[in-house]
């Protein structure tokens, strides 16, 4: 006896989506909204509302992006309109929100509690690559030293210190 094709009861194993995906969401509704704006005053060039950034590259993405900033700077009218300003400004306010939280480039920063092997000093930086697949490294910034290292060096340091540390509590 054939019942069918056979149908799931239970969900599937879920797909956790990257914060950063969730953000980029939030900033393209605030950019669609300003978009319909231009584009009610007159359609635009190469601005579509509906389909904005949809099968994109970055830089179609900048240059739309471009294009539409153009669009309202242009038009006196939108310029004028309060609600388009309020759509203006709270996509400028979720871009700036969304780079904050996701930068496109990583800082120097020091390392906490990390001592450079040649001077003794505490002051090691970490450096992030320059370009990509370039290496990460950690530098004295005492201007005397200037000692370059690989990270996993001072990863161990720092694991050492930590055993010191731990070990000395539990003696005390």
């Amino acid at each position: 006896m054939d019942d069918g094709p056979k149908v799931r009861t239970k969900p599937g194993p879920s797909i956790p989506l990257p914060p950063s995906w969730m953000e980029a969401d939030v900033v393209w509704a605030a950019l669609r909204e300003v978009a319909f704006r231009a584009d009610e005053a007159g359609p635009v060039d190469r601005l579509d509302p509906y389909h904005l950034g949809v099968h994109d590259t970055v830089e179609g993405v900048a240059a739309k992006v471009e294009t539409c900033v153009a669009a309202i700077r242009a038009d006196d009218r939108l310029l004028a309109l309060e609600h388009t300003a309020r759509l203006a400004v709270a996509y400028y306010r979720a871009a700036q929100v969304a780079l904050r939280k996701f930068p496109f480039a990583e800082e120097r920063h020091a390392v906490a509690y990390a001592v450079c092997r040649d001077c003794g000093m505490r002051s090691l930086e970490r450096r992030p690559p320059l370009t990509y697949l370039e290496p990460i490294t950690v530098k004295c910034r005492n201007p005397a030293c200037g000692a370059v290292f690989h990270p996993a060096l001072v990863e161990y340091d720092l694991q050492t210190y930590r055993e010191e540390i731990e070990a000395k509590a539990a003696t005390a």
